[in-house]
């Protein structure tokens, strides 16, 4: 994908092999007066590509200041040990993920189907997916020390303050990030979004599909933003939060619900 916006670049090149089925995920570089800011950090493996295309804007490793941690799923976490110790970075998560992070407690189920994966264009077979499930059952990315830890309405100064969005439905200390001045909303996993169809909550591994999806109306009735740019999935560009907004209308939730969630067009 490259740079979206000025200053806000999506990493290409980082793929998560689900059982020989390819899901592609996309970590974000923010650019700003010779600092970088990293959100999420890819799975497993993910240094190498994430620090390629960092050394091929003429910047290095160092240079990143802060990773913002979203959630702990290590198809966030799994890149992030090893850049936190090359950077130094101040690694940033939501408080609730903190021991989660630091391995101090158990990571909790992750809710996932066959359904909610062919949701993501995933054609896995039941063979393939009882090998995705044991190799998540497996793989716990390596503890790392959060140095700052967030709450929602906490605002950083980073693209003229990103402010902090707090979500439980997707797992306990889910957030996303909000630049007023830049008019995005950096989603995580919030939504997906195809270029077709918008799927709210993501399909898979999200705990509590009525929060999440209750977290999604909120934020689309109290801001305003032009573009969306979920992990999953490609950018919401132009008018994305009426978009986002019109998607959700007339959808009942149920909090607790954990089925994949809805599909809806993006009006």
């Amino acid at each position: 994908m490259a740079e979206l916006l000025p200053g806000i670049h999506a990493i290409d090149g980082v793929a998560i092999d689900l059982a020989g089925a390819e899901l592609r995920v996309h970590p974000l570089l923010l650019v700003e007066d010779g600092a970088l800011t990293l959100i999420d950090a890819g799975p497993v493996g993910s240094e190498r590509p994430i620090r390629a295309y960092i050394e091929a804007l003429g910047f290095s490793v160092s240079d990143v200041e802060r990773i913002i941690v979203t959630h702990h799923h290590s198809d966030h976490t799994g890149g992030l040990s090893r850049l936190a110790q090359e950077s130094g970075a101040v690694v940033a998560a939501h408080y609730a993920e903190v021991s989660i992070l630091e391995r101090r407690v158990p990571e909790p189920a992750r809710p996932v189907t066959p359904e909610g994966l062919r949701a993501l264009g995933i054609d896995i077979d039941d063979a393939q997916y009882q090998l995705m499930r044991q190799w998540m059952a497996s793989f716990t990315p390596p503890a790392v020390k959060v140095i700052e830890e967030l709450q929602g309405g906490d605002m950083l100064p980073i693209l003229g303050g990103l402010q902090v969005l707090h979500d439980t439905g997707h797992s306990p200390g889910h957030i996303a990030l909000f630049a007023p001045q830049r008019s995005v909303l950096f989603a995580a996993d919030l939504f997906y979004y195809n270029g077709r169809e918008i799927h709210i909550p993501l399909p898979v591994f999200t705990q509590d599909a009525g929060h999440a999806i209750e977290t999604m109306r909120s934020i689309v009735e109290t801001l305003s933003f032009d573009v969306a740019i979920p992990y999953h999935g490609v950018p919401l560009m132009g008018e994305a939060s009426e978009k986002l907004r019109h998607a959700l209308s007339g959808v009942k939730s149920s909090v607790g619900h954990t089925l994949p969630g809805q599909v809806l067009a993006p009006g």
